[in-house]
């Protein structure tokens, strides 16, 4: 099939997806909030993460994708943001995209309506991550006022990935990983090259996990290497590596 038909086919079938997903709301949306401010958006964050993850399940289950909090989930969910996550993103290279999925400004609906899943995939992998880290990673409102600049300053973000820097701020807010895919894939399919980072590898989710579930963590590209990528997805998929935690719903510390 055509380039160009297929990713027609697929932004169709994004779309249809969407109709009807529940959006993200915060009480405060914008980039000048107050402190505690911050903290009554922290406050929604918790009170709706267990509703966005179930959500995002239930979109990703129209894409045949069955999350079960294994690692396979990582994989297929890295995959599909490899296939699809462009279409989440509005047609035109408006920045305003950016400041919707950081801010809630403009808010997350008619053609921002992506950034839903954008922040509940997110929502996901930072669950995720506090899940299989056995307590070393948690959920926290970002509160340091010396990065009251940077785009996760009152934001929940996962706390504990030091040493796991990769080119963003730390500590990790979620969802800009989740990000970085859509806009790095867009980035190659326009252009025939990807320029953010490293994101533009189909396994940079699978990669970027390892590294920061890793009590030892190494450089970037020693799990982002190709060899590393086939051997972590053949070990996952042959169910070589450990199934892991059950998830309760409450992964906030």
């Amino acid at each position: 099939m055509f380039g160009w038909l297929a990713a027609r086919k697929r932004r169709r079938e994004v779309s249809r997806a969407l109709e009807g997903y529940p959006i993200y709301s915060p009480p405060y949306p914008g980039d000048r909030i107050k402190k505690k401010q911050g903290e009554e958006n922290y406050a929604y964050f918790l009170a709706n993460k267990s509703f966005r993850i179930e959500s995002v399940f239930a979109f990703l289950r129209k894409f045949s994708i069955e999350c079960d909090w294994s690692e396979n989930d990582i994989v297929k969910v890295g995959d599909w943001l490899w296939e699809y996550g462009e279409f989440l993103l509005p047609r035109d290279d408006s920045a305003d995209y950016i400041m919707s999925a950081a801010y809630y400004d403009p808010p997350l609906i008619g053609d921002f309506i992506g950034m839903n899943i954008v922040t509940d995939i997110g929502v996901f992998l930072g669950d995720y991550l506090v899940l299989k880290s056995r307590g070393r990673l948690y959920w926290q409102l970002h509160t340091d006022r010396h990065d009251i600049e940077m785009s996760n300053y009152l934001h929940p973000c996962i706390f504990g990935v030091e040493g796991r820097f990769i080119g963003g701020v730390l500590p990790l807010e979620p969802p800009h990983e989740v990000l970085d895919i859509c806009r790095a894939r867009r980035t190659e399919q326009k252009t025939g090259t990807g320029v953010l980072l490293t994101a533009c590898k189909r396994g940079y989710l699978l990669a970027r996990v390892a590294q920061l579930l890793d009590d030892d963590p190494k450089e970037f590209d020693v799990y982002m290497n190709d060899s590393a990528i086939t051997r972590r997805r053949h070990d996952i998929l042959s169910g070589s590596t450990r199934r892991g935690n059950s998830y309760d719903g409450d992964n906030n510390v």
